[in-house]
């Protein structure tokens, strides 16, 4: 009998898709969900007898889930995975570097980056290859750490490979909601109480063709969404967003930054949004009085659909 404790996840970037390679970099999670799944058709013929007729598979694909913490070097790999471009440089800061994660295009030859993916649950190992990220989402609320959970599609489990005990974890600390600062149009929001972030590649992976087999073809991004969600106290503040920027549909920026002591930052932007929903505060009890709001990504075809930008010790490329 095994339990939940014994997991180890690792990963790295794939060559080619589909393409094994062997785990370089280890994560710890709070949860784990990849999974084999296959369509399994039966002849659909009558058998003369009492039951159905024999079932054969028709297509198999992986999928699942992981969540953790958004720590300042192993993020990094998330981003590149999910957003499919990077450029590296030096950081204003000292011994740091800066790396600005933004969205691949639309043509043929863009591609997201594919992951094989290497999960010990204390039995054996076992790898899923192909893996590309579909959506990433952060949270933080008061008094806890910035948390992550990334949804992705892979193409086949294989029972091999191995997580080398001499790979370790990040040991850093995550970052946490109480560094971080929020943004709007260049003025700070003052008395957020919760932030959620989520981008979304809606990976198309319903395309079979007689060069793909029972596999699917390689997922590609297809139309992208990102959003930002605030909860925050009803001022007076908060209510001049709702009157002059959600009610008149204005376009609005966004900026949410997390800085740790150490001089790391991660640093979440939607250049042009505007803010889809907010609602109006009502008294429910003698409770405080808060509201919420979310602002959507707009898509102008000028500058960067939406943008992350980290700071840390790590001077290569997460894509490399």
């Amino acid at each position: 009998m095994v339990n939940g404790n014994s997991v180890k996840v690792a990963f790295a970037k794939e060559a080619a898709y589909g393409e094994y390679n062997g785990a370089k970099v280890r994560v710890a999670v709070s949860s784990e969900g990849f999974k084999y799944s296959a369509n399994k058709k039966d002849e659909g013929l009558l058998t003369g007898g009492v039951g159905k007729s024999m079932t054969e598979t028709m297509s198999v694909h992986t999928e699942g889930d992981l969540s953790t913490l958004a720590k300042p070097r192993t993020v990094g790999y998330f981003l590149a995975g999910v957003f499919g471009r990077e450029l590296t440089t030096a950081s204003e800061t000292a011994g740091k570097f800066k790396h600005l994660f933004f969205p691949i295009g639309n043509k043929e030859s863009d591609h997201l980056p594919s992951w094989s993916f290497t999960i010990d649950r204390g039995i054996k190992p076992i790898s899923y290859t192909g893996v590309k990220f579909g959506s990433i989402s952060f949270s933080a609320a008061a008094e806890d750490r910035l948390q992550l959970t990334l949804s992705t599609s892979g193409r086949a489990e294989v029972e091999n490979g191995e997580i080398s005990d001499e790979l370790k974890s990040e040991n850093a600390k995550a970052f946490k909601f109480h560094q971080a600062s929020v943004k709007m149009d260049g003025e700070k929001v003052a008395d957020i109480t919760s932030i959620n972030f989520d981008y979304n590649n809606n990976l198309d992976t319903s395309i079979f063709t007689t060069d793909t087999g029972i596999y699917c073809k390689e997922p590609e991004a297809g139309q992208r969404e990102c959003t930002a969600k605030f909860e925050a106290l009803y001022t007076k503040d908060t209510e001049a967003v709702r009157n002059g920027k959600f009610k008149t549909d204005a376009i609005v920026s966004v900026e949410i930054e997390f800085k740790d002591s150490e001089d790391n930052a991660l640093i979440f932007r939607i250049p042009v949004a505007q803010i889809s929903e907010m609602e109006t505060p009502t008294a429910s009890g003698a409770d405080t009085m808060k509201t919420s709001l979310t602002v959507s990504a707009v898509d102008t075809l000028s500058g960067n659909y939406a943008e992350i930008e980290l700071h840390n010790d790590f001077e290569g490329d997460y894509l490399a």
